[in-house]
């Protein structure tokens, strides 16, 4: 969840997908006791992020959505 909102309000959602969906094939391709918690982790970060996307249109900051 951190990583998602950071990389929202930084305004780094497209370099936030692309890292989000490295870690988690590399965590899948690891599939170790860290390997599965990354995979895991980021696929969460991964699938916020997109939902995110589709669901605004892009990727407007909370902050300007009046949210925070």
């Amino acid at each position: 969840m951190t990583f998602t909102t950071n990389s929202l309000e930084g305004g780094t959602a497209d370099m936030g997908i692309a890292v989000a969906a490295a870690f988690t094939a590399w965590g899948w391709s690891a599939r170790g006791r860290l390997g599965g918690a990354w995979a895991t982790a980021f696929a969460c970060a991964l699938l916020l992020l997109a939902a995110y996307g589709l669901r605004q249109g892009g990727f407007p900051q909370p902050s300007q959505l009046g949210w925070i």
